[in-house]
């Protein structure tokens, strides 16, 4: 089974002796992410043949099932940074694949359909507090892609691209994946590329954002061939 390791708190420089640590195995989790205090995590845990279950992790009380069946396969979703929601792509019910949110006291909010309930979704990331969820749905069949944006008071809004990859914590930041080489970055409702940082290298001069900081300012991706970072819109390999 995979199992998922988690390096608790450390103390002192990366240089130093590793003391005060302590290493925690999760076994047979999956798809895994931690919370920004280290103290929570939100994942996956397959519980059958072609089963997968979302689950949480406290430091505190252990592993805690939700009994909620989801997509295995990416784009599988995010774990709120405050450690009280998984976002990701119900399977539960037979050919129907729609995101969702799930708070740790188990209250599922399911995101509606864009254009009708045949389509599919799924999510890309989900901001610190959980209250903005941005992903990307699936119609005609599978043939046309769009991205959205969704709060618990706005609800579901379309936004001007194919699909949406990332969020920043803040929640005003979203990377976005136009089809093109370079990805769409939505901050503020400004939309502005990805600058291509030149890798030296022929090829497609492609620049992809994966993930990006709480308020914006830090995006990390590929730029051609390479690992690439870009802060405050100025990238480098």
């Amino acid at each position: 089974s995979v199992s998922l390791l988690l390096l608790a708190a450390f103390s002192g420089v990366l240089a130093a002796p590793a003391l005060a640590q302590s290493v925690i195995g999760l076994p047979g989790l999956s798809q895994t992410s931690i919370s920004n205090n280290g103290l929570a995590a939100g994942g996956q845990y397959v519980t059958g043949p072609s089963q997968t279950e979302a689950i949480f992790w406290n430091a505190a009380t252990g592993l805690h099932p939700t009994g909620h069946q989801v997509n295995p396969n990416p784009p599988t979703g995010s774990f709120s940074g405050n450690g009280r929601y998984i976002s990701e792509s119900l399977t539960e019910i037979p050919n129907f694949r729609r995101a969702f949110r799930l708070s740790d006291q188990g209250e599922l909010v399911i995101i509606p359909p864009l254009v009708n309930a045949a389509e599919e979704s799924y999510v890309g990331g989900i901001s610190d507090n959980g209250n903005v969820i941005v992903g990307e749905s699936l119609y005609a069949g599978g043939l046309a892609v769009q991205a959205w944006r969704w709060t618990p008071s706005g609800g579901l809004q379309t936004l001007p691209f194919a699909g949406a990859r990332a969020v920043s914590g803040d929640g005003n930041t979203i990377i976005g994946d136009t089809f093109t080489p370079n990805d769409a970055v939505l901050r503020n409702g400004v939309i502005t590329q990805l600058p291509y940082v030149d890798d030296g290298t022929a090829g497609i001069r492609l620049a992809t954002g994966y993930a990006v900081n709480f308020d914006g300012s830090i995006i990390v991706g590929q730029s051609g061939s390479h690992a690439a970072i870009w802060v405050n819109g100025q990238g480098s390999l």
